[in-house]
């Protein structure tokens, strides 16, 4: 894991959004394509970026066991 390096995500205020942006319960989740901006390897975190609409995004995942 580097910082640039492209990741796809799924925001969590998108989780129940489909690919049209329609609120549906039964649909896939939007996915992101976005980039690693930063690491934090004590707490073992990452922060993605990613751009919806014109508009930049952030979210923070911890690393999987």
């Amino acid at each position: 894991m580097k910082i640039g390096q492209e990741k796809t995500f799924v925001p969590s205020a998108f989780s129940e959004l489909s690919r049209d942006g329609a609120q549906k319960r039964y649909s896939h989740p939007a996915h992101i394509k976005g980039r690693i901006v930063a690491i934090n390897w004590r707490h073992r975190h990452y922060t993605v970026e990613g751009v919806v609409n014109g508009h930049t995004i952030r979210e923070s995942y911890k690393f999987r066991p």
